[in-house]
């Protein structure tokens, strides 16, 4: 259990460092683009994305690595993979639900909780597009699945390298 709850702490600590990094250069593009800052934020949320995608590949290569050796079958390993990916996601979830339930009831706090939602899903924002003015089920929904399929994407990617290796 305690190496489960390790591996699931990379995980968390990745998507921890796209958000600090995307919010830390969120200024310099501010300042390249000005009055169309909207209109490229999917663009600049693609870019921290792909930056995401590399450390959580980086993180599974090495889980997959383990997985083999634990000789696990590969659905089962899959599996594991995405409940690693999801226990580690799983704070930035609540937080992103908590600011959801907020923004419905409290007109006070509304716009700090779209706030606190759009920074927290800075890298995952091109999947449903350029914030709006409130948060959406459908983005809650995006933003909810999208490290654990990364993961498990991740996963596969590493499985297909590993039978090509078998196969030469």
């Amino acid at each position: 259990m305690k190496l489960f709850f390790n591996r699931s702490l990379k995980f968390f600590l990745d998507y921890l460092t796209a958000v600090v990094l995307c919010l830390i250069f969120i200024v310099f593009y501010f300042s390249l683009v000005k009055d169309s800052f909207i209109r490229f934020l999917p663009l600049y949320s693609l870019i921290f994305f792909a930056l995401l995608a590399y450390l959580i590949f980086k993180d599974v290569r090495v889980l997959y690595g383990s997985l083999k050796y634990e000789n696990r079958n590969r659905l089962s390993a899959m599996f594991y993979v995405q409940n690693t990916a999801f226990t580690g996601f799983s704070p930035f979830v609540a937080i992103a639900v908590i600011c959801y339930i907020v923004s419905l009831f409290s007109e006070k706090s509304r716009e700090i909780s779209i706030l606190t939602y759009n920074a927290l899903s800075s890298p995952t924002l091109f999947l449903a597009g350029a914030p709006a003015s409130g948060i959406s089920l459908f983005r809650l929904f995006s933003f909810s699945l999208s490290v654990p399929l990364l993961a498990v994407l991740c996963y596969y990617v590493c499985m297909l390298m590993d039978m090509k290796k078998e196969t030469r």
